[in-house]
């Protein structure tokens, strides 16, 4: 159906279509279009532009149409946009324009700069060997080039694929590059381009537009001069073959600059008049860049230069950005640089945090940490500073850095080693390609090959050298991050790396600036130092999560178990790895040293030697940390929170409404008075919760909860527990394994999980739900609902009206006193409803119901007795009383069946004895024979 036709403003809009086919176009600025459902049209303008699309980018494909232009499909619905002057497409999962180059085998020309072709209005008329007047390009560059220590305030736009800051060139045949010219200049492709030969069909799968024409554009919102060389020809007048190639210089300010070489299409590299034939042959060209001077160290030549099959490659290799068809090369300083990253704050501190993990404070603190879960390295006390760090284990006792998060500006960023994008920025997976940089608010992301940089602008609101930097190394599977903090936050931040106060001493401190002992006892360590630091919420993490991941999933509070030290380690791995460390080139005896040696023996993982080679050497002082030892821990009156290690503890709660954890080990933990919260961890623990409402968590392990009194909520997790809810409404889930359950006084809820439970409902009316397993379940006084679930069960209702299903398996169902509601469910059941009116369902099985006492004036009802199936065991004796139920009068089988004076009711047949009635709905007195019936 026909939608709207949306225009943008001059300004940088966000334009959203409807669910029917919108025509959308942007204006000047950086605009971002949102098509919405239907077949739209997305047409950016000039400006960096940014499509953006519902799901995730394997929800598309992209390809081109009948008139070439770029398309996008949902693979689910069909819907497929048009792209045009699109510079990114924006997914729920990824940021990318890589998509806008679906064959991997060049990079799109950016267009959107205005003209007729969107490449901008200015152009040079059709010519071979011809150039531009000068040009003045301070519109863009104010303070002008800074090339090799000249700045340049023009250049010349040449055909034949450069541009020269001396004079014009006419020059057809390709020199070489790194000699003596005397003329400046910026070639990304020096050859004899002819575009004589008029219009012509553009090269497929990319951006160009078949003008055979040189163009450029001042594009004053990205600082840059862009030239296009849009499906030029060669000489003579030839457009056979054709190349579709760009040159982007972008202000940097201060006279820096960035050179970008973009490769769409490559098909010739010879004109006819430098011995080439058909394009190809004779002297190749050659791209580059040179100062014209020769002088070693202000020339560069691309590698494929001169050589027919890689200049014919290069729209399909990577670039030294490692991307397809993209060069970078960043010109600071009159020179070209292989860090385009600010300096390094002069003055400041610095901490970092690598390897398994192994921290360094900023105050020269060093520690392990073999914590499992999202932590804050550093917060700001009195800023909006924060890192954080999520930690994974690698061994039984071996965890490492997975990925960081940090605050810019009130947007998360967070570099995840475990990615194959790295980068996300607001929870968006975004490419960042190498020498690449991108801005996030007033501060700004660098990367250079596998590290990433975070660079936060200072208090004039821009980065510049000598701003706060975090360095981010990715690794496999894990980062190594190297904070350098300038002097504007030190002093003002708490965590794991401490302050930066200057002072080490108080290092390694709670929330509350309680500092440690040291030698650090494990439980101190990772006791409530640990939990200060721990990020507890999706509200307060900085990170992203992946389907299934979350705050808790990444937080094993039993990790680790024990400390791993070298003296720990088997000599002879730790002999190898000294060996193995001193052939890397690490000096012996520091402590960087010593962890990459640590961190060789427990991984075998030879990237450790870098991660210690690259980090600083700033540790002044180390700090071990005990083995854990067993803890006798008593709290106060007060709400505490006590928090075991590893071994068997023993924790007290007292009064206050406490929290108390066991971790690993067999555990005792007592809540005493108030509402308590116990959780065992792993291990065969101990818990009593007391007075109050409590909540009790086994864990792992065989584990004995008591509820004492109060409602409480009693969890005994995996493991065969035994668990009771004592006096109070309590909730009691006994977990997997085979438990024994029981409610005790009041109203109590009981589920047994997997496993063979026992459970008993006690006094009270009971909700009981055994889970699966043959489990052995007594209602006990009270009207219970008892669901046996799947297993061969025994039930017993107990006294009082009891609701009971036997779910599926061959269970056998006792109703006991009172009027009970039985359905024995799947299975081949039986069924003994005992005194009261009972209902009674047998449920698909052969299922036989017993009747052992009859008692007068009861009326029992079976619903769905099925006739050849079912049958009934009736007790000859009252095995309470003795007393005689039926007799035969010797007449045998037949004598017992009419003593059960069977005869027919509008509802079923129905059978009397002793004044006790069996009614049996929908069937005859006829159907009811001997065969139906054992006597016993």
């Amino acid at each position: 159906m026909e939608g709207l036709n949306i225009p943008g403003t001059i300004e940088a809009d966000n334009l959203v279509g409807t669910a029917d086919d919108d025509t959308i176009t942007a204006n000047t600025g950086d605009d971002t279009l949102t098509g919405g459902g239907g077949n739209d049209l997305l047409d950016g303008g000039a400006g960096f532009d940014t499509a953006v699309f519902a799901g995730n980018a394997a929800d598309y494909t992209v390809g081109l149409n009948e008139l070439t232009q770029r398309t996008i499909t949902h693979t689910a619905t069909g819907d497929t946009d048009i792209l045009l002057n699109i510079q990114r497409l924006q997914f729920d999962d990824i940021s990318t324009d890589v998509l806008l180059n679906p064959d991997d085998t060049s990079p799109g020309l950016i267009r959107g700069l205005g003209g007729d072709a969107g490449f901008g209005e200015d152009f040079l008329v059709r010519n071979d060997d011809g150039s531009t007047a000068q040009i003045d390009i301070r519109p863009i560059f104010e303070n002008g080039l800074n090339f090799f220590g000249t700045v340049y305030e023009g250049l010349w736009i040449n055909n034949n694929g450069s541009v020269t800051f001396g004079a014009a060139r006419s020059a057809f045949t390709p020199d070489v590059i790194t000699g003596v010219s005397n003329n400046p200049e910026i070639t990304p492709f020096f050859a004899d381009v002819d575009t004589r030969g008029g219009v012509v069909t553009p090269t497929p799968g990319g951006n160009s537009q078949g003008t055979n024409l040189v163009h450029w554009d001042f594009n004053t919102l990205g600082d840059q001069l862009i030239v296009t060389w849009d499906d030029v020809g060669y000489f003579s007048s030839r457009t056979d073959l054709l190349n579709a190639f760009q040159l982007i210089l972008t202000d940097r300010g201060n006279g820096d600059f960035d050179i970008q070489f973009r490769y769409e299409d490559v098909n010739w590299t010879t004109g006819g008049a430098s011995g080439g034939t058909n394009g190809l042959g004779g002297t190749v060209a050659r791209a580059g860049y040179t100062s014209g001077t020769g002088v070693e160290g202000t020339f560069f030549e691309l590698p494929q230069s001169g050589l027919q099959d890689e200049i014919l490659s290069l729209d399909v290799i990577p670039g030294n950005t490692g991307l397809i068809g993209i060069w970078n090369f960043a010109v600071r300083n009159g020179g070209v640089v292989d860090s385009i990253v600010p300096l390094l704050p002069p003055v400041g501190a610095g901490g970092w945090v690598a390897g398994d993990p192994h921290l360094a404070t900023l105050d020269g603190v060093g520690y392990d940490f073999q914590a499992a879960g999202e932590f804050v390295l550093l917060r700001g006390t009195d800023n909006d500073f924060e890192l954080q760090a999520r930690m994974v284990p690698v061994g039984d006792n071996v965890s490492v850095n997975q990925a960081i998060a940090t605050n810019l500006g009130g947007t998360a960023v967070m570099i995840d080693a475990n990615d194959a994008t790295p980068l996300h920025i607001d929870g968006v997976a975004t490419e960042l390609e190498d020498f690449g940089s991108v801005a996030v608010g007033n501060d700004r992301i660098f990367r250079e090959g596998d590290t990433y940089i975070i660079v936060y602008a200072g208090a004039d609101n821009v980065v510049n050298d000598g701003d706060s930097q975090v360095r981010v190394i990715v690794r496999d599977g894990r980062v190594d991050i190297d904070v350098r903090l300038n002097e504007d936050l030190l002093g003002r931040l708490e965590g794991l790396l401490g302050d930066g106060d200057g002072n080490p001493d108080n290092d390694v401190a709670r929330a509350d600036g309680t500092v440690l002992a040291r030698p650090f006892a494990f439980a101190d360590l990772y006791g409530q130092y640990r939990e200060d630091w721990r990020v507890t919420s999706e509200a307060d993490s900085l990170f992203a999560y992946d389907a299934g991941e979350s705050v808790d999933g990444f937080y094993l509070p039993e990790f680790p178990g024990e400390i791993v030290t070298l003296d720990t380690l088997d000599p002879a791995v730790r002999d190898a790895a000294i060996a193995a460390a001193l052939d890397a080139g690490l000096i012996e005896g520091t402590p960087n040293f010593e962890n990459a040696v640590l961190d060789f023996a427990l991984t075998n993982d030879a990237s450790f030697f870098d991660s210690a080679a690259e980090v600083p050497a700033s540790v002044t002082e180390t700090v071990t940390t005990a083995d854990p030892v067993s803890l006798n821990l008593e709290g106060t009156e007060g709400n505490d929170t006590l928090l075991g290690a590893t071994l068997d503890d023993t924790l007290s709660g007292l009064g206050g409404d406490d929290r108390l954890e066991g971790r690993g080990g067999n555990d005792q933990l007592s809540g005493s008075a108030g509402n308590d919260t116990l959780d065992g961890g792993d291990g065969n623990d101990r818990m009593s919760s007391s007075d109050g409402n409590d909540l009790a968590l086994g864990g792992l392990g065989n584990d004995n909860i008591g509820g004492g009194l109060g409602d409480d909520t009693l969890d005994g997790g995996d493991g065969d527990d035994i668990i009771g809810g004592g006096f109070g409404a309590d909730s009691i889930s006994g977990g997997a394994g085979n438990d024994v359950v029981a409610g005790g006084a009041d109203n109590d809820t009981l589920s047994g999980g997997d496993g063979n439970d026992s459970m008993s409902g006690s006094f009270g009316n009971d909700l009981i739900d055994a889970g699966d397993g043959n489990d052995d379940i007594g209602g006990g006084t009270g009207q219970d609902s008892i669901d046996a679930g799947a297993g061969d069960d025994r039930v017993g209702g107990g006294e009082g009206d009891d609701n009971i299903l036997g779910g599926d398996g061959n269970d056998f169902l006792a109703g006991g006193g009172r009027d009970d509601i039985i359905d024995g469910g799947t299975g081949n059941d039986t069924i003994n409803a005992g005194a009261g009116n009972d209902q009674i369902t047998g449920g698909s099985g052969a299922d036989q119901f017993v009747f052992a006492s009859f008692f007068d004036g009861e009326a029992d009802v079976i619903t769905d007795f099925e006739d050849g199936l079912d049958s009934f065991f009736i007790r000859r004796f009252d095995p309470d009383t003795g007393l005689e139920n039926i007799n035969n009068g010797g007449n045998g089988l037949a004598g017992f069946v009419t003593a059960m004076n069977i005869i027919d009711t509008d509802a079923g047949a129905q059978m009397t004895v002793n004044g006790n009635t069996i009614l049996v709905e929908g069937i005859t007195a006829a159907q009811l024979t001997v065969d139906d019936f054992q006597f016993l």
